[in-house]
């Protein structure tokens, strides 16, 4: 496979991983987001272990960005929106609190 092959196969699981973060603007339940993103997550890893296989050179980290997820050190994957704004309110309340 090629690096375009790869660059279509995040495309498209950033694609999903958008659609459902849009559906979360209170269109669906939390728990059912929460659930379509972990599966969103799920075949992002899956994918990620045969281009593995099929690719010495594969990054896996970089794999996870272009698909819009971060690595846990779990080994889990966490939606980069939802980190970023973690790390957002973890600012502000430092921030706040006379920490910076």
């Amino acid at each position: 496979m090629t690096k375009k092959d790869y660059e279509l196969i995040a495309k498209v699981i950033k694609q999903s991983h958008d659609n459902i973060s849009t559906l979360a603007n209170g269109m669906l339940p939390k728990t059912k987001v929460e659930a379509q993103l972990a599966g969103v997550a799920f075949v992002a890893l899956a994918m990620a272990a045969h281009l593995a296989c099929d690719n010495p050179r594969f990054e896996a980290k970089r794999f996870f960005t272009a698909c819009g997820f971060v690595e846990q050190p779990d080994g889990t994957l966490r939606s980069l929106e939802e980190v970023s704004k973690e790390a957002a309110a973890n600012a502000r309340a430092a921030r706040k609190g006379g920490k910076l």
